[in-house]
C-alpha cells in the first residue's frame, strides 16, 4: 500500500500447481488484491503458500561422471514414477523420454528429496507394507547426483527395455462391466456433492469376485468411486461406505485389486451395485460415464474378505497444534486377519 506495507504474498492465480494444471484459472489472488486496494477495502486473503516449479535451464552436463541416464535413472523412472507419469495416465508429464526428463530435472529433484514423489505418505517405521511406492535412500542419491551432473544422457545401448503395461483391462478380461447408465455433464466450477448410480439388477444368487478394476471415465476430475452394495428391501445390508463399508474403491493411483487365492468378495443375493461418484471440476466443462470390471471366483473361496469402516467425524485439531492423535476402536465378534487399510481424510 501507500506505506509500502505488504498486503498480500502468495500464488499470482491458481492455474498452475503440484497437482493441477487448468485451462483458465479460478481464482486471482493478485488480482483480487489490487483490486481491494484501489478501492479501499481490507484484503480478504493475504496469503496463499507458493506452488510452483523450477525453472528448466540448458545444462552442460559433466564430461567425466559415471552416471547414465540410460543405465541409473531410467530404470528408477520405469519403477516408481511412469505407472502415472506416462502418456494417457494421470500424471501431468510422462516421464519416458530423455529430453523431457532432463526439462525436469530441477523439478524431479525437489519433489523426491522432500519426498512430494512418488506419493507416500505413511509414516516411517510402520509395515512393510506391500504396495510401498516410495523411493529408497539410494534410488533419490542416484537423481540428484545425476541433476547436479548436469544430467548425463549416457550411451543410448544401455537404455533397458520399455516397461510393458497393460493395455485396457489390468486384471484382464472381466467376466462382467458395470457402467454408469448414461453420460454425467459435469461443470467447469464449483463443489459437486456426492452422485449415485444404480449400475447393476438385483442379484438373484451370491457372487464371489476375485478381481475387480475401475475405469474412471475423466480421471482428472474424478476424486474416487466407491461400489457399494444395496439391498432394495433391507436398508440394514445396505453399505453407506463409512461404517458399514463398501464393497469395492478406486482412487487416482489405486484402481485395481485382485485378491489372493483362496480370498474374494461375495456380492449376496438380494442386493444390487451402486456407485457413489465423488468429482472435483477442475476449470473445464466436460462429461463422464465411469465402469467397473470384475473377474468371478470359479468356486466359493476358503476366505470371504469384507471392508469395515472406523469413521470419526468428530475430529477437532486446534489452530496451530504440530501432533494431533485421534484413536477409533471397533469390537470384532470373531478373528479376522487384516489384509488392507485404507486411511482417508478431508482437509
Amino acid at each position: 500500500d501507500q506505506d509500502r506495507k505488504v498486503l498480500y504474498h502468495g500464488m499470482i492465480d491458481d492455474q498452475y500447481g503440484y497437482l493441477h494444471r487448468r485451462k483458465e484459472p479460478t481464482a486471482s489472488y493478485v488480482i483480487d488484491a489490487v483490486d481491494a486496494l484501489l478501492q479501499g477495502k481490507p484484503v480478504s486473503l493475504a496469503e496463499t503458500k507458493l506452488e510452483g516449479c523450477h525453472i528448466g535451464r540448458k545444462r552442460n552436463p559433466r564430461n567425466r561422471t559415471e552416471l547414465s541416464y540410460y543405465r541409473d535413472v531410467l530404470p528408477i523412472l520405469q519403477n516408481r514414477c511412469q505407472e502415472c507419469h506416462r502418456e494417457g495416465e494421470i500424471g501431468p508429464f510422462a516421464l519416458s523420454d530423455y529430453e523431457e526428463v532432463s526439462n525436469w530435472a530441477e523439478t524431479i529433484k525437489e519433489a523426491v528429496t522432500e519426498k512430494r514423489m512418488p506419493p507416500w505418505p505413511a509414516a516411517p517405521g510402520f509395515g512393510p507394507f506391500t504396495n510401498d511406492m516410495s523411493m529408497s535412500d539410494e534410488e533419490i542419491a542416484t537423481l540428484v547426483r545425476w541433476v547436479d551432473h548436469g544430467c548425463p544422457e549416457g550411451d543410448l545401448a544401455e537404455k533397458p527395455p520399455e516397461r510393458e503395461w497393460a493395455d485396457g483391462w489390468r486384471i484382464g478380461k472381466p467376466d462382467q462391466v458395470f457402467q454408469m447408465p448414461r453420460e454425467l455433464s459435469l461443470p467447469a466450477t464449483g463443489v459437486m456433492p456426492y452422485l449415485y448410480f444404480v449400475v447393476s439388477d438385483v442379484f438373484e444368487e451370491d457372487r464371489w469376485v476375485q478381481a475387480m478394476e475401475f475405469h474412471a471415465g475423466k480421471p482428472e476430475v474424478v476424486h474416487h468411486i466407491l461400489a457399494l452394495l444395496q439391498d432394495p428391501k433391507d436398508q440394514g445390508r445396505t453399505q453407506d461406505g463409512l461404517r458399514r463399508g463398501y464393497f469395492g474403491a478406486s482412487a487416482p493411483g489405486s484402481t485395481y485389486v485382485r485378491f489372493q487365492p483362496g480370498y474374494a468378495k461375495r456380492i449376496p443375493a438380494g442386493t444390487r451395485i451402486v456407485f457413489q461418484m465423488h468429482y472435483t471440476p477442475n476449470g473445464t466443462a466436460m462429461s463422464d460415464r465411469s465402469e467397473m470390471g470384475v473377474i468371478y471366483a470359479k468356486e466359493p473361496p476358503q476366505h470371504e474378505v469384507k471392508t469395515f469402516g472406523l469413521a470419526n467425524t468428530r475430529i477437532r485439531i486446534k489452530a496451530g497444534e504440530a501432533d494431533h492423535q485421534e484413536v477409533k476402536t471397533m469390537d470384532l465378534d470373531q478373528d479376522m486377519t487384516l489384509t488392507a487399510l485404507m486411511p482417508h481424510m478431508h482437509l
